[in-house]
């Protein structure tokens, strides 16, 4: 009777004990935080995550002479994450990236293009976990919008998403539409004013370019509300290492659903 009791007691502190580490850790990548910031002559970028409502310690991720700007974050439910940010040089603009998995930091790597600036990077995880990154890049005589897909533990060739024309595409941002499809939306320039384009990935190719005719176009208001409000939320408590919101972006997954948000100041 007393061994019964003792392995009912023991079971009940493991069970416990579990629920504990579940409060106290919770799931290690729902809040991520990036952001590039200047420290004895150079900017570079770096990172924290949150937990319990408090921040870990920074870890730079960016070692570069010239300028490392506009970071972007995201992870899956996997523990990888994916970090992406420009690097300044004398032609505008090249892509870095560093690698989160099992436990590890891979090194930093060039993204190959076939531009000869690149900048204005975003990321963000879908549904099933995979990653997808978009920038803007130029040959030097437009801007244009492109795409790619990390597949096979490497960033895919580059897709140009916007028709091929002479107006310059800017600022590109990917998020999931409302059927949780990634979307990615980005200013246009129509021959007399900048419009907010789309494409939406159809699950096999990207869509055709779209003109939006919402507020913003990239998010239905139904997932705008959560996603604010958890902002909100984080903002208030935002290490004081981030001196530029301008240079921050934030992930978070918000009941199962991952968003990348990129700040800036009002």
């Amino acid at each position: 009777m007393l061994f019964h009791k003792f392995k009912k007691y023991v079971l009940f502190s493991l069970v416990w004990s579990i629920l504990l580490c579940q409060q106290a850790w919770g799931h290690p990548h729902d809040v991520l935080l990036v952001w590039g910031k200047e420290a004895e002559g150079r900017h570079n970028i770096y990172y924290s995550k949150r937990e319990l409502q408090e921040w870990s310690e920074p870890k730079q991720l960016s070692f570069s002479d010239k300028p490392a700007i506009l970071p972007t974050v995201a992870a899956n439910a996997e523990d990888e994450i994916w970090v992406v940010w420009s690097v300044l040089n004398e032609r505008g603009g090249s892509l870095k990236y560093r690698y989160y998995r099992n436990g590890e930091w891979a090194s930093p790597e060039f993204i190959q293009t076939s531009t000869t600036s690149d900048t204005a990077p975003s990321v963000i995880v879908d549904g099933s976990g995979d990653a997808w990154l978009v920038w803007s890049g130029t040959d030097q005589t437009d801007d244009d919008i492109f795409v790619a897909r990390w597949t096979n533990d490497e960033w895919s060739q580059p897709v140009k998403v916007n028709k091929d024309d002479q107006w310059p595409d800017i600022l590109p941002r990917l998020n999931l539409e409302g059927s949780g499809r990634p979307m990615i939306t980005w200013y246009g320039y129509d021959g007399s004013k900048y419009r907010t384009f789309f494409s939406i990935w159809t699950g096999t190719a990207w869509g055709p370019e779209q003109i939006s005719h919402k507020s913003g176009g990239d998010l239905s208001d139904a997932q705008v509300e959560p996603v604010a409000t958890d902002i909100v939320d984080i903002i208030s408590g935002l290490p004081d290492s981030v001196t530029d919101l301008n240079q921050a972006s934030i992930y978070l997954n918000r009941q199962g659903i991952p968003y990348t948000v990129r700040l800036q100041k009002k």
